[in-house]
């Protein structure tokens, strides 16, 4: 199962922005925003940000950025949880 994360978890990374900027429209055009989903969008660009980074520029799998980037992931997996449970 993580051989198949690892291998394609760039893509996940670009679905997951897609996905996360229909989520904003609708919810910015129909219903309202959330401090909880603001927090949590944010931490998804920063991963986001971070991953373009490693892949681009930075590509070695050391440093502050790979640190940052993992510890990202599962606060981001925290923050999506309160978004979507309260």
């Amino acid at each position: 199962f993580m051989r198949l994360i690892v291998k394609y978890h760039r893509y996940f990374g670009v679905a997951a922005l897609l996905a996360l900027g229909l989520h904003f429209y609708i919810q910015s055009t129909y219903v309202y925003l959330s401090t909880s989903g603001i927090l949590a969008g944010s931490l998804l660009l920063t991963q986001f940000a971070l991953g373009v980074y490693g892949a681009y520029v930075n590509k070695k799998r050391k440093g502050f950025w790979f640190i940052a980037h993992r510890t990202i992931s599962v606060l981001l997996l925290i923050a999506i949880l309160n978004h979507v449970l309260f």
